[in-house]
């Protein structure tokens, strides 16, 4: 109910929320070897303004936001996240973490569009494909990225979702 009544104050306020969900991927390389990838923290650039103008919203793998351009921040910055990967494998093998495309649109549902790109695994400088080892059958990465917002962008509350792919090196 919250959500709803928050979703419908951006809408009369002319606000962009975005969050961006995570899509489950599985992928096995053999019957003993299963990775299985969740998304545990949606990817979230928090309610924003365009102030006018164009500009990006980037959310770093440590969660803090950044707004260039004219873009006003709305609501205070616990709105925003990074996503936050889990995968599940067998432990001490490398595994290939990347994204299916570079870049994701987010759309409000009415014909207003934007572009999610510079996907950045664990650190701010990881980009959009690693490899990792499990230390333990399950572990979790951060994700961050940068949400593309034209100057006339459309109100409403944007939603897609990205697919992270991974297999066995």
């Amino acid at each position: 109910m919250q959500k709803r009544k928050y979703s419908n104050i951006l809408r009369k306020l002319g606000l962009c929320a975005t969050m961006v969900p995570l899509t489950l991927y599985v992928q096995q390389a053999n019957a003993q070897a299963t990775i299985v990838v969740s998304g545990t923290v949606d990817l979230n650039f928090g309610a924003i303004t365009t102030g006018g103008g164009a500009g990006t919203v980037v959310i770093d793998t440590n969660g803090s936001r950044t707004l260039t351009g004219t873009l006003v921040a709305l609501g205070g910055a616990g709105l925003a996240s990074n996503a936050v990967v889990s995968v599940s494998g067998s432990t001490g093998l490398a595994i290939d973490l990347s994204m299916t495309n570079s870049v994701f649109t987010v759309d409000n549902g009415t014909g207003g569009v934007m572009n999610v790109n510079n996907f950045n695994f664990i650190t701010n400088a990881g980009g959009d494909n690693i490899t990792v080892t499990l230390a333990t059958s399950t572990e979790t990465y951060a994700l961050g990225a940068t949400l593309n917002v034209n100057a006339s962008q459309a109100s409403g509350s944007y939603i897609g979702n990205f697919t992270v792919s991974a297999n066995y090196q």
